[in-house]
């Protein structure tokens, strides 16, 4: 199960460092960029909802034990970074805001080896966020509870 959380962590981070924008950057500090600053976790019934639609089921006897995982992992976004501290596995990435709209951020993310992509993130309100690759919707976050 761990290796399971592990390797879809490392197929976000991976995924996110494909290709390089030539867009200049937004300040992070925008309207709607400050929504995204703060603690999140995984909100893991839409999580494995959208997995589900994407038709990626994830075995019974694993299920427990990867809801405990994205129960405990912890995300912080600041204005530059997202750091990802879930069971064996601590990423931080850099982003910068390249373009944004209404509900709708779209970020160059820079990876620890410098790999670059874009991804988008949806702000559904201030206390969820749908990021997404290519257009699939790959993960969702909800804000952390103090």
């Amino acid at each position: 199960m761990k290796k399971l959380l592990v390797c879809l962590m490392m197929a976000f981070v991976a995924t996110s460092m494909a290709s390089e924008s030539q867009a200049k950057a937004i300040v992070a500090t925008s309207k709607q960029a400050k929504k995204i600053i703060g603690d999140w976790t995984f909100d893991t019934d839409a999580f494995l909802a959208k997995m589900a639609e994407a038709g990626q089921q994830v075995p019974p006897q694993m299920l427990d034990q990867l809801k405990k995982q994205l129960a405990t992992a912890k995300i912080v976004i600041t204005d530059q970074q997202i750091k990802i501290n879930a069971p064996g596995q601590n990423q931080t990435i850099s982003y910068k805001v390249i373009k944004e709209e209404a509900n709708k951020l779209i970020l160059e993310i820079t990876g620890p080896k410098g790999e670059k992509d874009e991804n988008t993130m949806i702000i559904k309100d201030n206390n969820s966020i749908v990021i997404q690759e290519k257009g699939q919707d790959v993960m969702v976050l909800k804000r952390a509870v103090k």
